[in-house]
Formats: structure tokens, C-alpha cells, sequence
């Protein structure tokens, strides 16, 4: 009798286990999109691939997961959102939470990386342009990515002064901040110093010292597409692969600090 009901409880393990790993494994490739966003994401031109800190980061994690990335391109931030909320996509990344977000997609516990927003303005302009509060910014004209999240507070002040532009990239922005169209621009730190690098600018765009906001970057999975335990393993196995010397490779090789 008793080695009767060792025999059942050994089958009886095997089969959650198996279940287990259907559920975590159900997915064993991905549709992932993402913006062009370096030097977080973008495209490799020598493969007409995505390349970035961000992409290697999250290949890293699914090969230790043995999933695999079956297609991931670049779209515009706001038709990418869509396309992750309807199931067209399994996840996109880089990303904030927002509210509207977790209502159609899970977010690991653990981020992929940090990050800050600061005002960029034209040098020329750092006697006249301050920033210590909103109302600093008053009659100067901002320049917006459409469909990126910004603080709601600052979102609440601009669209009461409703002094603004809305383009598709950031790098449209900084260009018609030279150009004097829109007075300053909110970029993450890293992305901006891409922007002003390849625009030439780097003697004459400068960043407002206080930042808009520091927060954290996801991967966010699509709620019909992936099982909430997959989200759990991925976020266990990034926070793993955290402590390795091949993330600490990975710091070295983008310069990310």
C-alpha cells in the first residue's frame, strides 16, 4: 500500500511539473515590436534586424528561457502600443507603466534597465529658458513624441497651455528644436545624446538641470497572447542573468551608465 502511494505521488509530481513548463513554455517564439529608440532599439542596417542595449538584454533572457524572437521590427510608438493591446504583437519594449498599459499588458517585476527625462533646450537660450517648475515653462513651446507617456502632470500643464507639437520620432523634435520651432524638448537622457550627436549639435543643445522624471523600463507582454506564469519566469531569469559577467559584458560593450 504505501509504495502504491509513493508510485502515484511521484506521478502525481511529474504531471505538475509538466504542466508547469506547458504553461511557462507555451510560447516558444515571439512577436516583438519596438520604435526606433537608440540606443535602447533600432535598425541594423547590415541586417535589416534590431539592434540595441534593450534587444540583446532581452535575447539574453529568452535563449535562457529556449525562446526564441520569430520576428521583430520597428513601428511607430503609438501603432506599436496598438498592435501589443489587440494581440497583433506578443511584446513590445522599451516601456513605462501606465495604467492604460497594465490593463492589456503584464510587466515583469524587474525592470530592464532605468532611465531619466530631462528639458532639452537650444544653448542660446540657457539665460532665458529655466525649469524649476511648470510654470517656468510658460510660453515656450515643447515639442512631443506622439504617443509616449510622459508625467501627468506635466501632460495636465501642456495641455492647458496647449503650446505644443506632436511628431512620430524624437530626432524630429531635436531637429526643429535647432531650428527654432519648438523652444524646448522632455528626451530620455541616453536617446538625446544619440539625437544631438547625429544632428551635429553637441556645442549647441543643452539639458535643464532638475529632470522631468526618473523611472524604470519594461518589456510588456500582451495579456492574449502570453500566460501571466511566462511574465513571471522572464522577470525571475532577467533578474538572474543581472548578477552574470555577460551582463556586465553587455554594460561594457554599450557604455551604460
Amino acid at each position: 500500500m504505501k509504495k502504491s502511494l509513493i508510485i502515484i505521488t511521484i506521478l502525481v509530481n511529474i504531471i505538475c511539473i509538466f504542466i508547469f513548463n506547458n504553461i511557462v513554455f507555451a510560447k516558444d517564439s515571439l512577436l516583438i515590436g519596438s520604435d526606433e529608440w537608440k540606443p535602447f532599439h533600432t535598425i541594423d542596417e547590415s541586417t535589416n534586424g534590431v539592434k540595441g542595449f534593450t534587444v540583446d538584454l532581452v535575447k539574453e533572457v529568452l535563449n535562457r528561457m529556449n525562446v526564441k524572437i520569430s520576428d521583430h521590427k520597428i513601428y511607430p510608438w503609438k501603432r506599436a502600443c496598438y498592435m501589443v493591446f489587440n494581440g497583433s504583437l506578443d511584446a513590445i519594449f522599451t516601456t513605462t507603466k501606465t495604467q492604460e498599459r497594465e490593463q492589456y499588458c503584464y510587466f515583469p517585476d524587474e525592470p530592464l534597465t532605468d532611465f531619466s527625462y530631462l528639458f532639452y533646450i537650444r544653448k542660446n537660450d540657457k539665460e532665458k529658458i529655466k525649469y524649476n517648475t511648470f510654470d517656468d515653462l510658460k510660453g515656450y513651446r515643447a515639442g512631443l513624441v506622439i504617443g509616449f507617456s510622459y508625467t501627468k502632470e506635466f501632460m495636465d500643464f501642456i495641455t492647458k497651455e496647449n503650446n505644443y507639437s506632436q511628431f512620430v520620432t524624437g530626432y524630429k523634435n531635436f531637429d526643429l528644436l535647432l531650428k527654432e520651432r519648438v523652444d524646448y524638448v522632455p528626451a530620455a537622457r541616453r536617446v538625446a545624446n544619440i539625437y544631438i550627436e547625429q544632428l551635429g549639435a553637441k556645442d549647441k543643445c543643452i539639458a535643464l538641470q532638475k529632470p522631468l522624471m526618473t523611472d524604470y523600463l519594461y518589456i510588456m507582454f500582451c495579456k492574449k497572447t502570453i500566460k501571466k506564469e511566462f511574465v513571471e519566469k522572464f522577470s525571475l531569469e532577467l533578474k538572474k542573468f543581472k548578477k552574470t559577467q555577460n551582463y556586465k559584458n553587455l554594460i561594457d560593450k554599450y557604455n551604460w551608465n
